[in-house]
């Protein structure tokens, strides 16, 4: 869910990345439904 020391996408280090974030939304969605 969060980048590595060194990112593999562009992404900063040590925070979200695409599922991470995908992830936290859907999580966020459940609660509000």
């Amino acid at each position: 869910w969060v980048e590595d020391l060194v990112p593999t996408s562009p992404a900063s280090s040590l925070h979200p990345n695409a599922k991470g974030e995908q992830a936290m939304a859907e999580a966020v969605l459940r609660l509000l439904r």
